[in-house]
């Protein structure tokens, strides 16, 4: 019986020779553990994998009470089920585990709350919220006028309402029963920029326009069917004088801490992630160019077309290289990643469309370069011998295409010669640098570990070249 126990360092794997006992667990989960057979998830596979010789084999699970060892707690491998010894083998997990605290995300591997970290937290005084209440013929007069932006682009295909939800809440309006507030940001102007409420907004202008029917009501079934025109004018006007209450975050409040209320408030059944959000709030040439980056054959190659463009985590990839690229990560100090990012979009929209196709150029360009060394494991945490491929790591992305964007010609021609050793050569950093395993999956956004990470890439390469 034995148990595996992978060192802290992560260089290598030992074997502990005494036996893995129930007690050594939780009373909660020794109840489970009635039979022989248990399967473990290895938060480090690969390690744990190349030891055993490339397969998984069964670990037994003492019940012997007596010879249980004073003190002593299980290895850092979490039990994931237990099976009937007679039964059918458990299944696996379809993925690996990505690493403390981390999770896939729509293809990517991302930290789960990393998203914001902010070393130095905006000043509450800063907030500056005020409430007013229009009637949905003035919200539908803004639209109308462009000066309600619903930034339209979201690929939120998991999100959008089906007829019936939309029916419903037209429904809900007739019935004169309440919907939620609505939380827009001001410009100078005094056009909005909705991140919660983008649904209710859109159904809402979208009926009065006669862009659908009625369709499965509960109270007004006598309604099903009829489009806005359709309606009799008592129920039209109903509809126009009904009054919604919009939190509007006042022009000049700073884009951190405007942020940092939309994440806060955002009460859509679907949240918005901070990419939706700084869509959102940056309208302008960077939205197009953010999406044209991300649907490049060159990023759909070296990624393998699989960080999915639902909820933006496609334009996201791309955007983290941009902000690097712009600003050497040698001389980052923003208050948070999310903050460095938003500066970039606003940098971008006031760019040349010259200067945005030289990025682009250097977009490209990398990502071509990762494929051609790394191949289909371009921006992945994993080595050559891994059964299963992991999802592409973003603090990985940023690195290594920022780092290889810097490279000349003859550097990259140099690199692709030299694939063998350079993938040798990073997975030898992955295994035996703990700063850098933190570093690309715990707390990313904080500037120590974003300079951990980009200073390894860059000394493997220069070694290299």
């Amino acid at each position: 019986m034995t148990a595996v126990r992978i060192g802290r360092n992560r260089r290598a794997v030992s074997w502990d020779p005494a036996p893995l006992l129930r007690s050594a667990f939780p009373e909660s989960l020794q109840n489970t553990l009635g039979s022989t057979r248990a399967v473990f998830r290895i938060q480090h596979p690969e390690p744990f994998l190349e030891t055993i010789g490339g397969t998984i084999g069964e670990v037994r699970l003492s019940t012997a009470e007596e010879t249980a060892l004073p003190g002593r707690r299980p290895a850092p491998a979490a039990v994931a089920a237990a099976g009937d010894p007679q039964g059918p083998e458990p299944d696996l997990p379809e993925k690996p585990e990505v690493g403390v605290g981390a999770a896939e995300e729509d293809g990517v591997e991302t930290e789960r709350g990393d998203e914001g970290v902010d070393e130095h937290p905006f000043d509450p005084s800063k907030i500056r919220v005020r409430t007013v209440s229009v009637v949905v013929e003035q919200l539908i007069s803004r639209i109308h006028h462009q000066e309600i932006d619903l930034a339209p682009d979201f690929q939120r295909m998991a999100g959008i309402w089906t007829a019936e939800q939309k029916s419903r809440l037209i429904e809900s309006l007739l019935l004169r029963i309440p919907i939620p507030v609505f939380y827009v940001a001001a410009d100078a102007d005094e056009n909005w920029a909705v991140v919660d409420g983008v649904q209710r907004i859109s159904t809402i202008y979208d009926y009065a326009k006669g862009e659908f029917p009625l369709t499965r009501l509960e109270y007004r079934r006598e309604l099903i069917g009829k489009h806005h025109e359709e309606l009799p004018r008592p129920m039209q006007r109903r509809i126009s004088e009904t009054q919604m209450v919009v939190n509007v975050i006042e022009p000049g409040t700073p884009p951190e801490v405007m942020f940092n209320i939309f994440r806060r408030i955002n009460t859509g059944g679907m949240a918005l992630n901070g990419q939706e959000i700084r869509h959102a709030l940056h309208r302008g040439p960077v939205r197009d160019y953010l999406k044209q980056l991300a649907v490049s054959e060159a990023f759909r190659r070296a990624t393998d077309g699989s960080v999915k463009p639902d909820r933006m985590k496609d334009r996201e990839c791309v955007l983290r290289f941009l902000a690097f690229h712009l600003q050497r990560w040698e001389d980052y100090s923003a208050q948070s990643i999310d903050s460095h990012l938003s500066a970039t979009m606003k940098a971008i929209n006031t760019m040349s469309s010259s200067r945005r196709d030289e990025i682009a150029a250097d977009f490209d360009r990398a990502m071509e370069a990762a494929f051609g060394i790394f191949g289909e494991r371009a921006f992945r945490r994993m080595t050559r011998k891994a059964i299963r491929r992991r999802p592409v790591n973003m603090p990985l992305l940023e690195a290594w295409s920022v780092q290889l964007a810097r490279c000349s010609d003859a550097a990259l021609r140099r690199l692709e010669a030299r694939r063998d050793e350079v993938n040798a050569r990073f997975e030898a950093l992955l295994r035996q640098d703990a700063e850098f395993e933190k570093a690309i999956s715990s707390s990313t956004g904080t500037r120590k570990r974003i300079r951990t990470r980009f200073a390894a890439i860059r000394d493997l390469v220069e070694e290299l070249v």
